[in-house]
């Protein structure tokens, strides 16, 4: 027997609550009517049998609690067979009643189970899921019983076995047809796909009211023979077949849920293993994430430097609008759960009111001693709890995850100045050689840049080497914040930086300096009662107007354009260099 189960869908639709609401009321009302009008269709068969009354009624409701879940919004019990004898039996009144109460029943076991998982819907949407089923149901059994007139028949001395046969599979086969025109409307008015409709008919569960008619029928026999203990038997063998037929299905839901968790681990950790970039690995593990969990509004990567502050944030939302408040509301909560050092952390870039959900935090540990480097957070609306299940997949997700970013740490190491954040010399060295080629062999163009720093030695000297680590942090931001994403800043050494510049001419070039020294103007400092305002010299050569023979020989006429202006005295200036380093260009910026 077919029934709508809304606990697996979390937010019906405004159409689907309007539809099954309305059908609803209107089959409950039509049973109400109906027993108001011959209330003996109702009675007569329970007091001339209260036996089989109470035995169909036990059974109905044993098979109704032990019904199983079809994914993605079926309820599932090997009823049908079970009311369908019962019509023949007792009466399609009697059935009437019993499917509704054990209908009913269910639905107030689901609704207590909805609320305890912290899913929680208006008063109507609950009423109406819960008058749903069991109205449509008792509707459906009154009316074939009606039509069919089945316990007239059943016992009417003509009626032979193989017309009862008939008789029996015509109203079985009407409810299932009827129950599930009905739920696939429903269906279709939730925004459920067709390709999970098609899946839910393919699954074993609908299946097995089919394969129970046999069963039900027997049922129905032995009463008609007055046959106490077989029918008894029959009974206790029908809730046995149900049980058994639920555990199964629980144990095949199990193994496919741990197929899925299994293939969702395996996806991330060959996604995250192929890249080293941490942006990129919070983007995918988010949109797995997501994909996975029905009821999360967002996935938060966050990555923690040696010192446990926050380092980098990384976040994916079904709704870009809420990021901010989002991040604020998973900031707020590590540092309330963890202690964590926030004073370095990125905030929101809008002022945001944290957003107000469930929060759940996967701690990020370093497979070889279990440091942790980092959380993966996952942000679901307020009152909905993450299951066992939900809970397992973050896990073997944060699993994949911290590897990922264990391997972007340690070639963080490698590739990073750890003062500025910029890479380190011999990387700028290899990707130099690289552009050097890729230029060579496509006739492309290139720029290479040489800044220093200026007065680096004085300021160290007259302020202690802490201020002097905060000019150089300030400058390496406002390079950052200056630079294209696909330009190569870093550290060459001591007071100077290199930038790689792909795709700019010399005069390109000289514009992105004069932009760096345009910017340095907003990262003044305070050190005692100075103000220090950073300043550098930029000397450029590019690779078709400087014709460089090779790497060394570009790095040269960078340098020694650099050297021309650190030897001109004029601070905050950049100057582009000529093969012959005779040519020079030389813009004198404002300060």
């Amino acid at each position: 027997m077919w029934r709508s189960k809304i606990t697996a869908h979390p937010k019906p639709t405004k159409r689907y609550v309007a539809f099954i609401g309305f059908t609803g009321i209107v089959a409950l009302g039509y049973l109400i009517a109906l027993a108001l009008i011959n209330p003996r269709y109702l009675t007569l068969p329970i007091v001339q049998n209260p036996g089989a009354f109470l035995t169909f009624a036990a059974l109905a409701l044993a098979t109704r609690l032990m019904g199983v879940s079809a994914k993605p919004m079926a309820g599932f019990g090997l009823d049908t067979p079970l009311y369908t004898a019962a019509m023949l039996c007792i009466g399609p009144g009697p059935t009437a009643m019993v499917a509704f109460v054990a209908m009913a029943l269910k639905g107030f076991v689901d609704w207590a189970i909805r609320v305890r998982s912290g899913i929680r819907w208006p008063l109507f949407t609950s009423i109406a899921t819960w008058i749903f089923s069991p109205a449509l149901t008792g509707t459906i059994i009154a009316s074939i019983g009606l039509a069919f007139d089945a316990r007239e028949l059943a016992y009417h001395e003509v009626l032979g076995l193989h017309r009862a046969i008939l008789v029996y599979l015509l109203m079985a086969l009407g409810m299932l047809a009827l129950q599930f025109a009905t739920v696939l409307v429903s269906y279709r008015l939730n925004d459920v796909s067709w390709a999970d409709i098609a899946k839910e008919i393919r699954s074993p569960t609908f299946h097995g009211d089919l394969l129970f008619l046999p069963l039900g029928f027997a049922l129905a026999i032995a009463y008609r023979d007055h046959h106490t203990p077989t029918l008894a038997a029959l009974a206790v063998s029908y809730v046995t077949f149900s049980y058994i037929f639920r555990q199964m299905s629980k144990a095949l839901e199990a193994f496919t849920e741990s197929s899925q968790e299994l293939a969702l681990s395996e996806e991330v950790g060959r996604t995250v293993a192929s890249t080293l970039n941490v942006e990129e690995v919070g983007r995918r593990v988010g949109i797995a994430l997501l994909n996975a969990l029905s009821e999360a509004r967002a996935i938060v990567l966050t990555v923690l430097d040696d010192t446990q502050r926050y380092r980098q944030s990384y976040i994916r939302a079904v709704d870009r609008l809420e990021k901010p408040a989002i991040l604020e509301a998973v900031f707020s909560d590590l540092e309330n759960k963890f202690q964590l050092d926030g004073s370095e952390k990125d905030r929101p870039p809008e002022a945001a009111a944290p957003y107000d959900g469930n929060i759940w935090h996967c701690e990020l540990k370093t497979p070889d001693v279990g440091v942790i480097i980092g959380y993966l957070s996952v942000v679901q609306p307020k009152g909905v709890k993450f299951s066992p299940r939900d809970k397992r997949i973050i896990r073997g997700v944060a699993r994949q995850a911290a590897v990922a970013v264990q391997n972007w740490r340690l070639y963080s190491l490698a590739t990073e100045d750890g003062l500025t954040g910029l890479y380190v010399r011999r990387y700028i060295q290899s990707r130099l050689c690289e552009e050097f080629e890729r230029a060579t062999r496509s006739k492309g163009n290139f720029s290479l840049m040489m800044v220093d720093v200026d007065d680096l030695k004085k300021i160290n000297d007259n302020h202690g080497h802490a201020a002097g680590d905060k000019l150089l942090r300030s400058v390496a931001t406002a390079m950052r914040e200056s630079l294209r994403r696909m330009d190569v800043p870093g550290r060459w050494g001591g007071d100077e930086f290199a930038v790689i510049l792909p795709d700019i001419c010399l005069k390109e070039g000289l514009e992105v300096g004069k932009r760096i020294i345009d910017s340095l103007k907003d990262y003044s400092f305070q050190v005692r009662d100075q103000i220090i305002t950073p300043s550098v010299s930029i000397g450029i050569a590019a690779f078709n107007e400087c014709c460089p023979q090779n790497v060394t020989n570009m790095l040269a006429l960078a340098d020694g354009a650099l050297y021309q202006v650190k030897n001109s005295g004029i601070k905050g200036s950049v100057t582009a260099a000529c093969p012959d380093m005779v040519n020079k260009v030389q813009l004198r910026l404002e300060s």
